[in-house]
């Protein structure tokens, strides 16, 4: 499946530095696309630095959602894509690691839901990482702020 950027994203991508504004004509592009995940990740140099960056897309509560399936596949595919562009030119982090997301947005979560709220884009980032989302080897952390709609990611080594 080709990776696809949602249309509203990509100015948006293009203006934080997350993707390059001739993206579409890069051969990066073809190496964001996932046919196997840990297969990939595992080409991919090992970056032992502390990193951090932002996916631009919207994390909402889907707890209490009660909406059509293909609406909420959709938004579910759009999040696996911005994440899918916005580490297709990053180097994998070390395992073990601490991955640290926050969600901003206009209201906060609680515990629960903000856990919930984070699977498809912790999916995704385990993928690219080169481990399960369940491993031990990752850490998870998870946090909520008021600002508008993102996902910041912040990834550090953990000593074992």
């Amino acid at each position: 499946m080709a990776v696809r950027m949602p249309p509203y994203l990509i100015p948006v991508a293009v203006r934080q530095g997350c993707i390059p504004a001739d993206w579409d004509s890069l051969p990066a592009k073809r190496a964001a696309k996932r046919k196997g995940p840990v297969a990939d990740a595992m080409r991919r140099p090992v970056s032992r630095e502390r990193m951090e960056f932002e996916i631009p897309c919207r994390i909402i509560s889907e707890a209490n959602k009660h909406e059509h399936w293909r609406r909420t596949k959709a938004r579910k595919d759009a999040q696996k894509q911005a994440v899918a562009i916005v580490t297709a030119y990053k180097d994998r982090p070390a395992l073990p690691c601490i991955v640290t997301l926050i969600r901003h947005g206009w209201q906060k979560q609680d515990d629960d839901n903000l856990r919930r709220s984070f699977k498809t884009i912790r999916d995704a980032l385990a993928a690219w990482i080169g481990a399960d989302d369940g491993s031990d080897e990752i850490e998870w952390r998870y946090h909520d702020c008021y600002a508008r709609p993102a996902v910041w990611v912040k990834i550090q080594p953990r000593t074992p």
